[in-house]
């Protein structure tokens, strides 16, 4: 691992050289490494932390993140939580959606670009997703939080009198992410099947690889090596044993439907079903029904479990639908 590490260092010194390096951090175990390693082998005053807030981190997040970020050099932090809620990006047309094109009211373009990218070919079709607070779909999700990402630090250079030609952009995208998300990195051959998109691997991002703007020292790396690197450079273990926590936060895990959940005909049998469950005690004996339904060990447990001297349960089965 020590080889491993000075190779890394030499990679970002070669890679680097004397050009400004942001470096997108979460404030998670892989970001925080990568901040280390860039801290370690280059000059502090080359090196800046940017941490954006996307409106999806757990309680009290941000504060922690930048506590934990100011160790290595100054936090330049962004609340963009508004931003993200409404942000929206480009994602290719599905095969389906070609096949029926004069019944879709779906808007298309044959490219997109922005003030300095464009996300695909011209002779790829796109259509716009949902704003991320509507989206129900999970991979669109992920990419517009990945697009958007690069938009608010494109901003912030901008602001600062950066662009991308300028600087080298820093991701703590480790060799996992670049598998799930097919990555031409990870795969050569080009015919893998994404399991899911990472933000650190939007589209966005790929067409900045492709220009030579990001770097990513830890991209050959797994957790498990990478926390020991974490080790090795004096991390606090605070740090270094982190509760993973993926970039696009609790975005992903909110679920959102277009149609309840569970269909109708469904929910008063489930409903029905609860409470019989939390009521077996004291309406056993009144419905033997119950007997063919339960085995032995079930019976005993839910007696125990739902005794009135013991537990007083109380249920509600709630339906899940996306409200617009």
């Amino acid at each position: 691992m020590g080889c491993r590490m000075d190779e890394a260092f030499s990679t970002i010194r070669s890679f680097v050289k004397d050009q400004p390096v942001f470096v997108l951090c979460s404030g998670g175990v892989d970001s925080s490494v990568c901040a280390a390693l860039l801290t370690r082998a280059l000059p502090s005053e080359q090196v800046k932390l940017i941490s954006i807030d996307n409106g999806f981190l757990r309680h009290n997040e941000s504060n922690e993140i930048r506590e934990t970020l100011s160790q290595f050099a100054t936090v330049n932090y962004i609340d963009a939580g508004q931003r993200f809620s409404q942000a929206k990006t480009y994602v290719r047309t599905k095969a389906s959606t070609l096949s029926n094109e004069k019944d879709s009211t779906v808007q298309r373009r044959t490219s997109v670009s922005t003030s300095f990218l464009s996300l695909f070919d011209a002779d790829i079709l796109l259509e716009e997703t949902l704003p991320l607070n509507e989206e129900i779909d999970p991979e669109h999700k992920r990419k517009i939080i990945g697009d958007t990402f690069i938009k608010v630090v494109q901003e912030f250079l901008r602001d600062n009198n950066f662009t991308f030609d300028d600087i080298i952009l820093a991701q703590g995208t480790l060799r996992p992410d670049l598998i799930e998300s097919a990555s031409h990195l990870a795969t050569q051959s080009g015919h893998a099947d994404a399991i899911k998109t990472h933000h650190n691997d939007s589209p966005m991002v790929r067409q900045l690889r492709k220009l030579n703007r990001v770097i990513e020292p830890l991209k050959d790396f797994h957790k498990d090596e990478v926390r020991q690197i974490g080790l090795t450079l004096g991390l606090h273990p605070n740090v270094i044993n982190r509760h993973p926590f993926p970039g696009p936060g609790l975005a992903i895990r909110i679920l959102c439907a277009d149609e309840p959940y569970m269909p109708v005909e469904y929910f008063s049998q489930t409903s029905i079903l609860l409470k019989t469950i939390i009521n077996y005690s004291t309406i056993s004996e009144q419905q033997p029904i119950l007997d063919k339904i339960f085995s032995e060990n079930e019976k005993k447990l839910l007696k125990n479990l739902t005794s009135s001297d013991q537990h007083d349960y109380t249920s509600l089965l709630l339906p899940v639908d996306l409200i617009k």
